[in-house]
Order: structure tokens, then C-alpha cells, then sequence
């Protein structure tokens, strides 16, 4: 179906309206057009003014004739003309009204799956922060990934002492993870798999 541009008929019934106007509003010749104007008999009177009058009467009921039927035939496009911008302003409302469902549909189907993703988000965060069982070899790995990354655990022992406890609060600090506790998302950033 293709769409209508409500200013752009508009402009078009403007133009045909005025292209009528112009023309003489009918199928007249332009000899019977001329014929059917009023004559004006010009006097000069004694100012050296010009005054202006009909030569008859029925010359002026011709003119108010004629403009009448103007002012009807305007009339009649303005009416046309408002009913196609009705029925084109309902087709466009139609039109919108479908757009609309249909976003509304999709927007739907993606929040049904929101839930879904949100849950799957929130037990990997859960799983980050999951506190992890120690070993001594764990901790040895922990010491050294401490030390590379420039920081002092001490030596590695696999002994969680005061300065490996600081090492790796100061890491957590730095890195806004959970401090206090060995969890997989700290072993994650350390590089230690588990």
C-alpha cells in the first residue's frame, strides 16, 4: 500500500485550486471571459480624480455571481480535501498503532529472557566469590603470584602468615575484590587456576 504525505496532497489540491482561480474557473473560452467582465467608464472630475463605476448593474450581479460559485467550488475542495486528510491521518494512525504492537512484542521477548541472563550473571558472581579451601601447595602458588606482582607475601612457605594475609589484602584493595578471604575470583586475578 502506498502511503500518502498529507502536506504534500494538500499543496497539490492548493495548487489545482489556484491554477483554477487563475484560469477563470471553468471551461470558458478567454473571449467569452473577457466579455463577461464589467467595463469601467472612467470620468475626470473637477479635483482631477479618477472615479471608477460599473457601465451597468448586471455586470456586478455577474461578478457576484461568479465569485459565489468561486467561494463554493473552494468550499467543496476544502471539504475534499479535509476528508482525504482524515482517511490518510487514520491510515498513518493504523500504521502506528501496528509499529508499536510489534516493539512492544519484541521488547517482550527480550525482557522474558533478562531474567534468565540476570540469573546466569548472578551465579557466576556468586561462584567469584565463592571462598576457596586452602592447601600449602595453594598457598605457595598464591606467595609466588603475590611476589610477581610486586608485592611481599614473604617467603613462599605455604604457610598463611601476617605478611602473606597483608600481601594479598593490599592485592584485593588494589584490584576491588572481596577482601579477607581467598575466593576464585581472587585466584582468577592472580593467573592461579583452581
Amino acid at each position: 500500500m502506498k502511503k500518502i504525505n498529507p502536506d504534500r496532497f494538500v499543496k497539490g489540491v492548493f495548487v489545482l485550486f489556484l491554477a483554477g482561480v487563475i484560469s477563470g474557473c471553468g471551461n470558458q473560452s478567454e473571449e467569452s471571459a473577457k466579455q463577461s467582465q464589467p467595463k469601467v467608464a472612467v470620468e475626470t472630475t473637477q479635483d482631477n480624480e479618477a472615479a471608477v463605476e460599473p457601465e451597468s448593474a448586471e455586470t456586478g450581479e455577474t461578478t457576484e455571481e461568479s465569485l459565489e460559485s468561486i467561494l463554493a467550488k473552494a468550499d467543496e475542495i476544502i471539504q475534499r480535501t479535509g476528508s482525504a486528510i482524515d482517511a490518510a491521518g487514520d491510515d498513518a494512525k493504523h500504521e502506528l498503532e501496528e509499529a508499536a504492537d510489534n516493539v512492544v512484542e519484541k521488547a517482550d521477548a527480550i525482557l522474558g529472557e533478562a531474567p534468565k541472563t540476570g540469573e546466569a550473571a548472578k551465579e557466576t558472581a556468586n561462584e567469584g566469590l565463592e571462598v576457596v579451601k586452602t592447601t600449602p601447595d595453594l598457598i605457595r602458588k598464591i606467595q609466588q603470584a603475590l611476589k610477581d606482582a610486586g608485592l611481599n607475601p614473604g617467603t613462599a612457605d605455604g604457610m598463611m602468615g601476617p605478611r602473606t594475609q597483608n600481601a594479598l589484602a593490599n592485592f584485593q584493595k588494589q584490584r576491588n575484590l572481596a577482601e579477607g578471604k581467598i575466593t576464585r575470583e581472587t585466584l582468577q586475578e592472580l593467573g592461579i587456576t583452581f
